[in-house]
Order: C-alpha cells, then structure tokens, then sequence
C-alpha cells in the first residue's frame, strides 16, 4: 500500500485534472485524447446507476508496474482505462468479496465482444455453477465465481434497484458469513437471501417494464445529432490524438485496443441499418435501457460494415473498435427504412 501511494507522487508521472478525478500515467506514455475524458465522467455515471456517492479526490494511475489494484480513493491499472477496477473505487471494498466483485463486473463493459451478461436460459441455471452460494461467502477475490456474481447482483439491482443494494452493499463490512449476509439482506431487502437465490434460480425473469436497467459503460458516451429524419451520419478521425477515441500507446510501442463511445436516440420504432464504412473497425450497438438478459446488442465485426434490424425507441450506445496507432478516416451511420 504505501508504495502504491508513493508511485503516484512520483516525477515522471504526468497528471491531467478532470473534474472527478486525476489521471496519472508516466511519461514516455501516450494517453489518447478522448481517455481521460471518458474515464472522469465514468465516475458520475456509475455513482448514479448505483445510487452511491463517489469519493472525492479520486486518482486513476495507468501503470504497468504493480498491476491492477484499488487503495481507497486510487485506482492503479496496468491498462488506459479499466471501469472493473473504477467501479471498486466508487463502491469501496468490502471483506463478502462475492458482491464486491460481482458489482464490479456487472457494471463492467463487454469492449468489442458479445460476452453474454446473464445465463443463456432456464436449463442453463440448472446447472451447479449458477448457484451464488457456492461462493457468497469467500473473503478472498480469487475464490468468487466473478460471472455467477454478477448475474446474482444484476438480478437485484434489476429486480429492486440501486437504493437496496446500496443498502445491503453498505451493511456488508462483517464477516462474510451466510449468516450475517442474510441477516444484511433482510435488513436491505425485507425478503430472506434464501428466497432470492431460489427466485434467482427458478429462471430466466420477464423483463417487466418498469425494470431498472444497467446501462454499459458506453451509455455515458456523448449524444450524437441526427443528420435528417432518417439519416445519421458521424464522421471521425480513429487516430490516438482525436477527439473522443480512447486508449494509450507504451513506450516500447505496444498500442491498446482504441474504441470511441458515443449514444443516439431513436424516436420512432422501425426497421434501421447501424454500419461503419472501414473494414479494419468492429461496431458495437445496442440499448441503454431493458435488462442484461434481452441479448439486443449486436457486434458489426471487421469486414462486415453493416447489420438492419428493428429498434424500439429511446437511447442506444455505439462502440467503434480500433487498435490506438491506426488512424482510420471513416463514417459511422444508423438509417431508418
């Protein structure tokens, strides 16, 4: 601990001030133009879907040294950016590290995959591996089950909200018992642990429609404009020195996966086509609303440059994929029919 907090005082670090953290990375670096952006509005945007209040004086080191560690209010990752760890820096640590980790994943981003966020269906959590209490109560990361938890804490932040959890996540700092776990559940929730796991494994829930959703990371992305009734179309620059791409280049050359995040809102419901016109960039889109089980995101992998299908209005993320020293010029549209 104490030479991680020394590591960010150093003088080779460079800082950037955003407004709701500090960036560090060490010199020799090259931290893209759109990463500190992103990684300072990341913070409002977790604390609100998690109805928590994020520290204040927040410092985020982009190190390889040491590598990806949460002290307090600093995260140190090995990477440009890192919402996993980010998210353990506005929750906190707490010692049931089932629901620590399993919060940080669910609120984490998929980057350019389609990685399912839930189990595919109601044979799929028959299976021994879905069941949360296998691993509830280790005090210790690596012995959680990282995707069953955060299908578990998904379930109740969908099902009751942010508040209940915030409740229940803020009463966890005994030990991590099944017995004070459920006694914190029943406190937060007014429902037995033992319920809700049984509910949890019972099936694949209707997503009702007053469900609260869990955005990805991408949904804090900014709003871009309609270019007619029917046409957007963005033009960008995916070099690491333009406006809104994300990533970073070390010294030695390697260069991080680059995206550029950014949100549209669709008015009407209908048939559209989402594409981008470069073959060397993976798109992917979907809704900023409903529940991590609906499976709506779709990924426009290099080389395909297109995909149509029906959109129900309100507002959808889109992730442009890139590597952070290719700067491709390219368009990137969403068409109705």
């Amino acid at each position: 601990m104490h030479a991680l907090l020394l590591a960010g005082c150093l003088p080779e670090y460079e800082r950037i001030q955003g407004e709701h953290l500090l960036y560090e990375y060490p010199q020799g670096f090259h931290v893209c133009a759109g990463t500190v952006p992103y990684i300072d509005g990341l913070v409002p945007f977790l604390a609100q879907r998690l109805a928590f209040t994020a520290p204040e004086h927040m410092r985020f080191t982009w190190s390889p040294d040491g590598g990806s560690v949460v002290v307090g209010n600093h995260v140190q990752s090995a990477e440009p950016t890192n919402v996993h760890e980010l998210t353990h820096g506005v929750t906190g640590g707490m010692p049931a590290r089932f629901f620590a980790e399993g919060v940080a994943v669910a609120m984490d981003s998929r980057q350019d995959t389609l990685a399912p966020r839930y189990p595919d269906s109601q044979e799929d959590l028959k299976k021994p591996i879905w069941d949360p209490r296998a691993t509830m109560t280790a005090s210790d990361s690596e012995d959680v089950n990282y995707v069953t938890a955060a299908a578990f804490v998904e379930f109740l932040l969908v099902r009751n909200g942010p508040e209940a959890f915030h409740e229940f996540y803020r009463g966890l700092g005994g030990p991590p018992t099944m017995a004070w776990i459920a006694d914190r559940f029943r406190r937060a929730y007014g429902t037995e642990l033992e319920d809700e796991v049984e509910l949890f494994l019972a099936g694949i829930p209707a997503c009702d429609a007053n469900a609260y959703s869990l955005p990805e990371p991408e949904c804090s992305g900014p709003r871009l404009a309609w270019t007619s009734d029917r046409l957007l179309e963005h033009p960008l620059s995916f070099s690491c020195d333009a406006p809104g791409v994300v990533g970073g280049i070390e010294p030695g050359g390697y260069a991080w996966p680059s995206f550029y995040p950014a949100t549209v809102v669709v008015e009407e419901r209908g048939l559209y086509t989402v594409g981008v016109n470069s073959a060397d960039v993976s798109l992917r889109f979907g809704p900023c609303f409903g529940c991590p089980w609906d499976r709506k995101d779709v990924l426009v992998s290099p080389g395909e440059f297109q995909r149509t299908l029906e959109l129900d209005p309100g507002v959808y993320y889109l992730r442009l994929g890139s590597t952070s020293d290719e700067a491709h010029e390219l368009v990137v549209s969403l068409q109705r029919y």
